[in-house]
């Protein structure tokens, strides 16, 4: 295992239960995900390990379970700590000043850079770690940091999410600008009622791995919806165009292509995936017919925070 990763992992799971392992997951420089273990099924040794060797981007979430390679569905999690996770495109402030105001408001809270190094990842270790389902952690996370938004939002700093999520931890620009010993003190009182209702993303997705930007992800979250392409996906997936067509025109876009669209659903194009591109290519015509560019992130990416 990678060691900064392992160093990491042992801490932010230092008081979890004995033979309790963190949930983690691995990709390529090309984000794709390899593996995440525990995951929605069983999976066997060998093949992880075969898959683990060929990642160079590690993560985890928030929780930790005692059987790595059965489902985390057939298994009780323990909660271990939370994150907030702050994209620096969506917030006019700078990096600098976030940390500044994240560390005045939040002093129990350590602060790490994201993978991409211009957002942050703020992670709180709780004191005491809480035995929970999987179907009820997202519910569960959003209570706990649900407080700690309101304070940094009230600052003017946006949060991205703050619920059950993969952290890239290791293998892009992640550094630590705050590492703190503090502990998290959990309320005692504080009640999950029922599954977590979330939508079907709760889990680490390819959307992820990938680092897409938010508009790529609803894009992306409307063609999975529609059967277009899986929820685990390529950076090049074959479709059929006709679909695609009409999932756009649903969306107020109107698309011309030489293609008649009566290929019953058989694959007569492909949809590329980046993390600030999404492009349709059909093959009767030869080119792309169809494409969208998140703009202000790839000014981000290329020139950084304004």
């Amino acid at each position: 295992m990678n060691k900064e990763f392992e160093r990491i992992c042992g801490w932010l799971f230092e008081h979890a239960p004995t033979n309790y392992l963190a949930q983690i997951g691995g990709a390529g420089q090309d984000k794709i995900a390899k593996f995440w273990l525990p995951g929605r099924s069983d999976q066997q040794p060998d093949k992880v390990g075969r898959q683990f060797k060929r990642c160079s981007v590690y993560g985890a979430t928030q929780l930790a379970y005692e059987r790595p390679f059965i489902s985390m569905h057939n298994q009780p999690g323990v909660l271990c700590w939370v994150g907030l996770d702050i994209d620096a495109k969506h917030n006019e402030l700078n990096q600098q000043q976030m940390i500044r105001i994240i560390g005045r408001l939040l002093p129990y809270a350590s602060i790490r850079t994201s993978t991409g190094g211009m957002g942050l990842h703020v992670i709180v270790r709780l004191d005491e770690p809480i035995q929970i389902d999987t179907s009820q952690a997202n519910r569960l996370i959003r209570t706990i940091t649900a407080p700690m938004v309101e304070l940094i939002e009230g600052e003017g700093i946006v949060v991205d999410k703050a619920d059950k999520r993969l952290f890239w931890l290791v293998g892009g620009y992640n550094r630590w600008i705050k590492q703190t010993n503090e502990l998290f003190e959990n309320d005692p009182d504080v009640e999950i009622d029922g599954p977590d209702q979330q939508t079907g993303f709760d889990e680490p997705t390819t959307m992820d791995f990938l680092c897409l930007s938010e508009p790529i992800r609803q894009w992306i979250k409307r063609f999975i919806q529609a059967g277009i392409i899986k929820p685990q996906f390529g950076t090049s997936n074959l479709v059929y165009v006709g679909d695609c067509i009409e999932l756009l025109k649903e969306h107020g876009v109107e698309i011309k292509t030489k293609s008649t669209c009566r290929g019953n659903g058989q694959a007569n194009g492909y949809l590329d995936v980046s993390s600030e591109r999404i492009g349709l290519w059909s093959y009767a015509d030869g080119c792309c017919i169809w494409s969208f560019v998140d703009v202000d992130a790839e000014l981000v990416r290329f020139f950084g925070p304004v």
